[in-house]
């Protein structure tokens, strides 16, 4: 699985979770934060564990600049 996420004035981060409610859910080689504010945030290669439902989580560091604006970015998912 790949899945790549941009946000045009923020600086996302990206996360494959197992559940929403656990807080422990989060897989270690799930994870994207390398970037800043506009640029492509990327998970190459996933592979996961088990058949099931897994969650795509944008977010955003630091918060959002203009908070009473939607978001709005350009997501990508591919399953090989």
């Amino acid at each position: 699985m790949t899945v790549d996420v941009t946000l045009p004035d923020e600086d996302a981060q990206l996360y494959i979770l197992a559940d929403c409610y656990d807080t422990d859910s989060c897989f270690d080689d799930a994870v994207a934060d390398d970037t800043f504010d506009g640029d492509l945030e990327s998970i190459a290669g996933w592979v996961a564990p088990s058949a099931g439902t897994y969650f795509v989580v944008v977010d955003v560091y630091g918060g959002v600049s203009a908070p009473l604006v939607p978001w709005q970015f350009d997501l990508s998912i591919t399953v090989d």
